[in-house]
């Protein structure tokens, strides 16, 4: 049986680790949803080698439960390789005798290590195949554990095998704009209003739009403030959430939640939610404009009081110019 090889390891681990015995696991541990940490033999490589950008981005797996032994594994994605949004739904039925073991139409999953207390587990395909890690939180780190299980496996797994996902760059308000219109930004803009903690802005700021042209499809943000450079980097527009930029080598995804081709009128904020920009071609908008681009900071539950008008006196650069930073 396949299953027999899996066991073998959670056997292994029992005996050599502290890792609380999977035995009493149930399938109501699994319900809701989880952040694919780590996976093992499931990348295919990384999108122009920006190693935070793996092929398969963003995953996320859902589990419902649909009765005492069966429940749903949906799982979401970027494919980068297609450039496209993936959902694979998986029906899993746990074992008579032990509900660790899943079985689905095309093999089997056992639930070789859980943590309620970490809120973590790793699910290894029964015949070795491939491994993924779960977890509740999107910025969990502590692999020691998880690392003794993959170590006490036959054969063991090196730690350094393990490819881990980078959830924060996408994290984000989840109003961000699906069928976002990415192709209309291009260029010198001016920020008009600029959503910011303990500081006032520049008299000045400016963003700037370019599509890359070493890797397709990266767009390079640059952000300029009284004519000085303050941060640039390369972002991908999710595919199936194209409103979510994440960053190839930065923290902070860009999460636009408002849209104005007609105006020209964007506004986005950053994932981790603390900053946010309002930006048009005009160095000032109308206060009716203003006001509706501002809802976005509103819907995601940020203090008014922080959304600052930039005074802009000053030029856009010519569009032809290039930024060197």
């Amino acid at each position: 049986m396949k299953a027999t090889i899996a066991l073998l390891c959670i056997i292994a681990l029992a005996t050599a680790t502290n890792v609380p015995p999977v035995k009493d696991f149930s399938l109501t541990d699994l319900e809701g949803e989880w952040f694919i940490d780590g996976t093992w033999k499931l990348e295919d490589g990384f999108f122009g080698n920006f190693t935070q950008l793996p092929n398969k981005l963003c995953p996320t797996a859902l589990f419902s439960l649909l009765n005492r032994t069966a429940i749903l594994l949906e799982v979401h994605y970027s494919d980068l390789t297609n450039m496209k949004g993936v959902t694979e739904f998986n029906t899993l039925i746990a074992n008579d005798t032990d509900p660790a073991i899943l079985s689905a139409g095309n093999g089997s999953l056992v639930v070789g290590y859980y943590s309620a207390q970490q809120r973590v587990a790793v699910l290894v395909a029964a015949d070795e195949s491939f491994a993924f890690v779960i977890s509740r939180d999107s910025e969990f780190n502590n692999y020691e554990e998880i690392n003794k299980f993959f170590a006490a496996c036959d054969p063991a797994i090196p730690a350094d095998q393990i490819i881990k996902a980078n959830n924060t760059i996408c994290e984000g308000p989840e109003n961000a704009i699906y069928d976002f219109n990415v192709s209309a930004l291009s260029g010198y803009y001016y920020v008009n209003g600029h959503y910011v903690v303990g500081k006032d802005p520049a008299s000045c700021e400016i963003m700037y739009f370019s599509p890359s042209t070493e890797h397709k499809g990266l767009v390079n943000v640059t952000f300029i403030a009284d004519d000085k450079v303050v941060g640039t980097d390369l972002f991908l527009p999710l595919p199936g959430r194209s409103g979510q930029w994440v960053p190839a080598t930065t923290q902070d995804s860009l999460v636009f939640g408002f849209e104005d081709d007609q105006n020209g009128v964007w506004t986005w904020i950053t994932g981790s939610e603390d900053e946010g920009f309002i930006i048009s071609k005009e160095a000032k908008i109308g206060l009716v404009e203003f006001g509706i681009a501002s809802e976005y900071f509103l819907a995601s539950k940020m203090d008014v009081r922080h959304i600052h008008t930039v005074k802009n006196k000053c030029s856009l650069p010519s569009d032809m110019l290039e930024i060197n930073a």
